[in-house]
């Protein structure tokens, strides 16, 4: 199952959260409040460090969880959640190449799942099909231990870069850190953060994702990242073969192109119906490459849009055992999208409202703002390499204020008091003046 699985996701992501505040900027000394985590005992809080990313990630003991195998419920919910944010992605930028990794995606919303709370949270349940964060939390952390390969190269990698002086929930942090091993960083979020993070991001990918983010992207306002990246690079269990002869592809605007061709023999053949494909294995055999060529009378964006998760689980739970001749065009491309009005109408719209989003358990009055996806993939006759990068930015809302007002034309109270106990010293009032 965990191949129909992985057949359904993009194959790498890097994802990453940022979430912007307009807090002034603080030392790394009251990074946490007191009623929060405190990270301060170890930390340098001179002016010269507060400008430097500080590793915290120490500071925060990682205990050990209880994870909770794939079941069909989780699958069933991982199907669905894939295929329509595929669908949205495709609808979204119509015509053009398309690469997205829902299974990064959802580790990303998955922490920043475990922040919210109110209406906010419950649209989170929703879009992850039912599931709470305790229950997302222990599938995710079993799963993602379950992909480990020693034949391929599979990294899965999480972070969170706080802004000094935000003022972040312990719970939060704690979570994160035990189900997603998230490394934790203190930053001023300056030029030197966007290197930081580009670099965490680099070495991560392997170079693949090198400027994740511009310096455009975080300003005095960003008050935190979370990252995640993923990393797929594999070799196919039996390499393709070029093609001798010259080969034509017709795009989606009925241009002909002169394409240079892989040509394999499969032993997996699927046939939904609307589309037939084939199955090819990377080495090792826990992972593979799934194609679906839809029939020529039906258009492939129409083919994406009557796509469902059960649907899709049923065509790849039953391929059909027989040897395949199969040829596709050796290919690479990058591509960037917007998902922030994605997952708004994946069912999303409060988080990316600045008036309605909650995420209080993780800081107050913060929404996001953008949700940035960018991939890159490469195949050819010996494996595949790809990567991707989001950056979704999340605002601290400034809360319009209630109009109040004290007009003083009658007799009053006063008092003097002890602001460390709010204590009336003296306490009289006026009757007269």
């Amino acid at each position: 199952m965990k191949k129909q699985i992985l057949s359904i996701i993009s194959l790498i992501l890097v994802l990453t959260i940022t979430i912007c505040g307009y807090n002034k900027q603080m030392d790394t000394e009251n990074l946490f409040s007191s009623e929060n985590i405190n990270l301060s005992s170890n930390t340098d809080t001179s002016n010269k460090a507060a400008t430097k990313t500080i590793n915290l990630t120490k500071e925060i003991t990682k205990n050990k969880v209880d994870g909770k195998n794939a079941d069909k419920n989780f699958i069933n919910t991982q199907a669905n959640f894939a295929v329509n944010l595929f669908k949205q992605s495709v609808n979204a930028n119509k015509n053009q190449n398309i690469l997205i990794s829902p299974l990064s995606a959802e580790i990303v919303l998955s922490m920043a799942f475990n922040g919210a709370e109110g209406e906010t949270k419950k649209e989170f349940e929703k879009l992850m099909g039912g599931l709470t964060t305790e229950q997302i939390n222990k599938y995710l952390y079993s799963y993602i231990n379950s992909l480990d390969d020693s034949k391929i190269k599979l990294n899965i990698e999480n972070s969170i870069w706080i802004r000094n002086g935000l003022q972040v929930k312990e719970d939060f942090l704690k979570i994160n850190k035990n189900y997603y091993n998230a490394d934790i960083f203190s930053t001023n979020f300056n030029a030197d953060t966007v290197d930081d993070i580009n670099n965490w991001a680099s070495d991560k990918t392997n170079g693949i994702i090198k400027d994740l983010l511009s310096y455009n992207d975080i300003d005095k306002s960003t008050a935190m990242c979370l990252v995640n990246a993923l990393l797929f690079d594999a070799d196919w269990q039996e390499i393709y073969s070029h093609s001798d002869a010259i080969q034509t592809f017709t795009n989606i605007n009925g241009e002909e192109k002169t394409v240079q061709t892989l040509k394999a023999l499969s032993s997996f053949y699927y046939d939904d119906g609307k589309a037939t494909g084939f199955n090819k294995n990377y080495t090792g055999e826990n992972f593979s490459f799934v194609t679906l060529l839809p029939n020529k009378d039906i258009n492939i964006n129409d083919y994406i849009n009557g796509l469902t998760g059960k649907e899709l689980l049923k065509t790849l739970n039953n391929p059909t055992n027989v040897f395949t001749n199969t040829q596709m065009p050796e290919f690479s491309y990058d591509c960037s999208c917007d998902m922030a009005k994605t997952l708004s109408n994946l069912g999303l719209p409060s988080a990316f409202n600045s008036a309605k989003a909650n995420f209080e358990k993780i800081s107050s009055n913060l929404y996001i703002n953008k949700f940035i996806h960018k991939t890159k993939i490469s195949v050819n006759e010996v494996g595949t390499k790809a990567a991707a990068a989001s950056a979704a930015t999340m605002n601290k809302s400034a809360a319009l204020p209630k109009e109040y007002e004290v007009i003083i034309d009658r007799p009053f109270v006063y008092m003097i008091i002890d602001n460390e106990t709010n204590l009336p010293i003296f306490i009289g009032t006026v009757m007269d003046v």
